[in-house]
């Protein structure tokens, strides 16, 4: 998950080491302000779209944790004594189970026929190195 760390970046614009002080789009041609617009219009996409995701991925963790913890896999040297698996932990979780869950999804939805190919090509997550 990591839109949080995403850094506004387009190619007219000149490289700075920070964000600009005074961004003025008035100081920028017609072109380059439609391009800064949608490039700020996606970036905003993307985080809340990631938002969404990492709040789903609580939801789970909160909601479901024995079943969290009884698809994660890896091994863990020691689980939190609270009992409530990460967001990272979910993820992997699902990420393991989606060669599970996506063909018994109904034939008429798109994202099993998009992710597929994907799925096909990635290695498993449990080659996948955990980085916490």
């Amino acid at each position: 998950m990591g839109s949080f760390a995403y850094r506004f970046w387009l190619k007219s614009l000149p490289t700075l080491p920070t964000w600009p002080s005074n961004l003025i789009l008035s100081d920028y041609p017609q072109a380059v302000q439609t391009q800064i617009l949608n490039k700020v219009e996606a970036f905003e996409r993307f985080v809340n779209l990631n938002a969404i995701a990492l709040g789903l991925l609580q939801i789970l963790a909160l909601e479901l944790p024995q079943g969290i913890w009884a698809n994660f896999p890896r091994w863990f040297r020691t689980l939190p004594s609270h009992g409530y698996p990460s967001e990272r932990i979910a993820q992997l979780a699902l990420q393991h189970q989606a060669q599970m869950i996506f063909p018994q999804s109904p034939p008429s939805l798109l994202l099993p026929k998009f992710l597929t190919a994907k799925l096909a090509s990635s290695p498993s997550p449990d080659m996948l190195t955990f980085v916490a």
